[in-house]
């Protein structure tokens, strides 16, 4: 009886001790956060950012052909545009000669075509080559990501970058780099030409662009931090619909379905904020650059006419150009609206780029192969003894140690059986013997190996193991 007593006594007092070490290591835990928040970029879409995607497209080589083609369609467009009127100028005094401007003007047509299909073909092929690249590059640095990152980043998060932001590289950059550069260079050409055929327009067009710089500075800012916040709130949209269906059956035989409801409406809501406020901007920047291009507009309006004076001996070839200069000019405030909206549009589907870059710079394990010279014999391991040396492991910074000190070995073709409570370590070894995750500290050798040294493939094809879960896929 007394030493059932004091048997239960003991009990008592290992079952107090194991409580406070559980209490102890929740705090650590707490600490080493079990999932890290996703961090957020604030500010501009940096440099760098915009350099991976042109080096994954190519280079910079690449990229200055398809822009000069841009400029080479535009200027063919306005080349065609002068030349229309030129023709209708020179109808009436050579009647004869009509089949030359017609040959003329079919040429010009046929030259933007031509530029047109290889400006197209050069941008769509490098950016399908970027976007290949790049995802390869996310999928390589995920599928050799330590085990830590799986374990404090949630599916959701990954499933986001898999889905959301390679799909903006597929589809979304590549029109979006086409529109941009498009209304750049019919804004540049159209000013240009403005100022050439009315100079006085350039006095006026100064605080014309000061009042369109400002608005779209404003408006960009304010659209590429929405971009952020909507695709950062996007993640726990995906993360919920993971846990949902992988726990249906648990949901549904606790009765907690509404629970889950409405926890799925409120991460939507959360999210539905950023996409609205999107759309309010767009009006706001509608407003103020319909004004702008109104201005533009009236200036040309009005230096036409006071350029009339000065020109008035060359008579109907300055009116022919002064008809084209207005006729760009009642087009540019589409072509400034579209500008900056497609420059916001460029910069917040640039995040995509920089979340994916995050990924892809993240640390991961270690090399797959040996070097020359710590590789292992071909028919190693020949005997199969294994030697913990003092062995120390975490799972990561901040949590405690799982195995302290532990040291054994295990002699050729023995079979020995691993005892213990839940959390005593035992898998914990199979960790450390696979090098899932690295040793804090001591060695763990095979044959006298050291197989910290050796390359992960060459460690872990020579280790055959019975998984713990019978299936890789859950409903199999």
């Amino acid at each position: 009886m007394g030493r059932r007593k004091s048997s239960e006594s003991r009990m008592h007092r290992r079952s107090r001790l194991s409580t406070r070490s559980d209490d102890s290591q929740a705090g650590v835990e707490d600490e080493g956060q079990l999932m890290v928040e996703e961090d957020r970029s604030v500010g501009d879409v940096s440099w760098s950012v915009y350099r991976v995607w042109i080096n994954a497209f190519g280079g910079m080589c690449a990229a200055l052909m398809v822009i000069l083609g841009f400029f080479a369609a535009q200027g063919l467009t306005l080349l065609s545009t002068v030349w229309i009127s030129y023709w209708s100028e020179q109808a009436e005094k050579y009647p004869d000669s009509q089949m030359y401007y017609v040959y003329v003007y079919m040429l010009i047509n046929l030259a933007f075509a031509v530029v047109l299909f290889i400006r197209v073909m050069l941008l769509y092929v490098g950016s399908l080559h970027a976007s290949r690249l790049l995802f390869n590059k996310l999928l390589n640095q995920i599928l050799r990501a330590p085990t830590s990152f799986f374990d404090t980043t949630p599916l959701g998060r990954i499933v986001n970058r898999m889905s959301k932001d390679i799909y903006t590289l597929d589809e979304a950059i590549p029109g979006t780099v086409v529109g941009l550069l498009n209304t750049i260079v019919a804004v540049i050409i159209t000013l240009v030409t403005i100022s050439y055929i009315t100079p006085v327009f350039m006095v006026i067009l100064l605080p014309v662009l000061i009042g369109y710089y400002t608005s779209q500075r404003y408006f960009i800012k304010t659209s590429r931090e929405l971009q952020r916040l909507d695709s950062i709130s996007r993640s726990p949209i995906f993360a919920l619909l993971s846990e949902t269906l992988d726990g249906l059956s648990t949901i549904r035989a606790f009765g907690v379905e509404n629970s889950f409801i409405g926890h799925n409406n409120y991460l939507l809501d959360k999210n539905q904020r950023a996409y609205f406020l999107n759309f309010t901007i767009n009006c706001w920047l509608a407003l103020r650059l319909e004004f702008v291009g109104t201005c533009i507009a009236a200036a040309a309006a009005l230096s036409a006419v006071l350029a009339h004076g000065t020109n008035a001996a060359e008579g109907s070839a300055f009116a022919g150009l002064v008809g084209v200069s207005l006729t760009f000019a009642f087009t540019v405030t589409q072509s400034l609206n579209w500008t900056v909206r497609m420059l916001s549009q460029l910069q917040t589907q640039m995040v995509s780029v920089e979340r994916i870059q995050t990924y892809t710079e993240m640390p991961t394990e270690a090399a797959l192969t040996s070097i020359a010279a710590e590789k292992p014999p071909l028919d190693w391991p020949t005997a199969g003894a294994i030697s913990f040396n003092r062995v120390d492991l975490r799972y990561r910074p901040g949590l405690p140690r799982v195995l302290r000190g532990l040291t054994f070995s295990v002699n050729a073709k023995e079979k020995v059986g691993i005892v213990g409570r839940t959390g005593a370590g035992k898998s914990s070894l199979i960790v450390g013997l696979m090098r899932l995750v690295e040793l804090d500290a001591g060695s763990i050798t095979i044959d006298g190996v050291d197989i910290s040294k050796i390359g992960l493939h060459d460690l872990r094809s020579n280790i055959a193991i019975i998984p713990q879960d019978p299936v890789l896929f859950s409903g199999t």
